[in-house]
């Protein structure tokens, strides 16, 4: 299981653990969830993760951020 973040983040908490439920839904199927944390909610911790993912293999099909900041 993988925790949501802390609740003072608000909207991100929800983003993250709708997310999380969706996956848990598909259990069984061929769903695989790759979580990074991000040491904080703004553009260079987004940066940061950016990087590491395409330092990835298998690169994802897919991207998730917890908040827009993130995904910038």
């Amino acid at each position: 299981m993988v925790p949501c973040p802390r609740p003072k983040h608000g909207s991100a908490t929800s983003r993250c653990c709708t997310v999380l439920f969706g996956c848990a839904a598909l259990a069984g199927s061929a769903v695989e969830l790759t979580v990074l944390e991000a040491t904080n909610l703004d553009v260079a911790s987004g940066r940061d993760a950016g990087a590491r993912l395409l330092g990835t293999s298998p690169r994802p099909t897919a991207v998730f951020c917890a908040n827009d900041l993130l995904a910038l």
